[in-house]
């Protein structure tokens, strides 16, 4: 079998995928998905998670569908969130610079600790969430729940055959693992937890029993190359409590 339709390697476990009209030649499970994964009609952006679906198009995120034009989606957009202005005000106190937050008043943690949920996919905005959520846990005396959530991608059946069930839990369970060993000595209690299944759904059961929700702007949870993720959209629109979206702070 010849080289990577993607990267060009050939060193690899090469295996075919055919979707559709596509068939190609991959090494790797990133490289299948850069190529077979439908695109955001809007940005362009390859979707591994489910799109938002409308009869214009697909797209990767409601922010997509808004900036598209599509009304009926652009409605439920611009009732999901509310931006925390730079500077920050009175009723913002507390909340990073360029958050977002939404959401009803949640129930205090039935120890009677301030409770946060954080959101962990290994990316780098997941681990300014869990940073900020430790400052915070620690100022309220709190406590921190780490939660990860895995799933076969939404482009699954075509790459069933390549790979095992097991290699995405796996894949979890080692992210889970290695962001608890980078916190262990933060002096805030913190518990890890994995789900199965769609992370925007794990998240917003675990808010029920949570008095904050805090994930990253973009992250690794069914999407790449986005803006304000899927995951984001779907917790502050349905979460039982506040949602906290933490950004990295933009160029100078």
């Amino acid at each position: 079998m010849g080289a990577c339709d993607v990267c060009g390697s050939s060193e690899g476990r090469m295996f075919t995928v055919s979707m559709g009209n596509q068939t190609g030649t991959f090494d790797s499970f990133e490289c299948a998905i850069h190529m077979m994964a439908p695109a955001c009609e809007h940005c362009g952006c390859r979707i591994l998670g489910h799109p938002v679906e409308s009869a214009a198009g697909i797209y990767c995120c409601l922010h997509c569908a808004k900036e598209a034009g599509n009304p009926h989606q652009a409605a439920k957009a611009e009732h999901s969130t509310v931006a925390v202005p730079a500077q920050g005000t009175a009723a913002t106190q507390g909340y990073p610079a360029g958050s977002i937050t939404r959401g009803k008043g949640g129930p205090v943690a039935g120890n009677g600790n301030f409770r946060i949920v954080v959101g962990v996919d290994g990316s780098d905005q997941s681990r300014a969430a869990m940073d900020w959520a430790i400052e915070e846990s620690r100022l309220r005396n709190g406590e921190v729940q780490a939660l990860t959530a895995w799933s076969f991608p939404y482009v699954s059946d075509a790459l069933g055959t390549a790979w095992d069930y097991d290699i995405f839990q796996k894949d979890a369970q080692a992210i889970l693992e290695a962001e608890l060993e980078r916190v262990k000595d933060h002096g805030v209690p913190i518990t890890g937890r994995i789900v199965e299944g769609n992370p925007a759904s794990a998240l917003i059961d675990a808010s029920r029993d949570a008095d904050l929700v805090a994930v990253g702007s973009r992250g690794h949870g069914g999407f790449t190359g986005m803006l304000l993720g899927s995951v984001s959209h779907q917790t502050i629109h349905h979460a039982h409590c506040p949602v906290l979206v933490i950004r990295e702070p933009g160029p100078d």
